[in-house]
């Protein structure tokens, strides 16, 4: 809707290790709130660790597209 990219900087944030009842360790939140705003569609992450960053998102992708390709009707 905003006819831009978005993009998300969540990366170690305190609010994240806060959810829930249990600490969560913040490189792990910061994790799984990238993967969970691309799957809201953002398009860039700002992140601290890029090497586990670059890997989330190219499973994240990998996942992506076979879902995607269990869902296209094969003519």
């Amino acid at each position: 809707r905003l006819h831009c990219p978005v993009m998300i900087g969540a990366s170690r944030k305190r609010f994240l290790a806060r959810s829930g009842d249990h600490p969560i360790d913040r490189d792990d939140a910061t994790h799984w709130a990238g993967m969970l705003a691309l799957e809201g569609g953002a398009r860039l992450l700002r992140v601290h660790d890029a090497v586990r960053a670059c890997q989330s998102i190219e499973i994240w992708a990998a996942v992506r597209d076979a879902t995607r390709a269990r869902e296209t009707p094969h003519t």
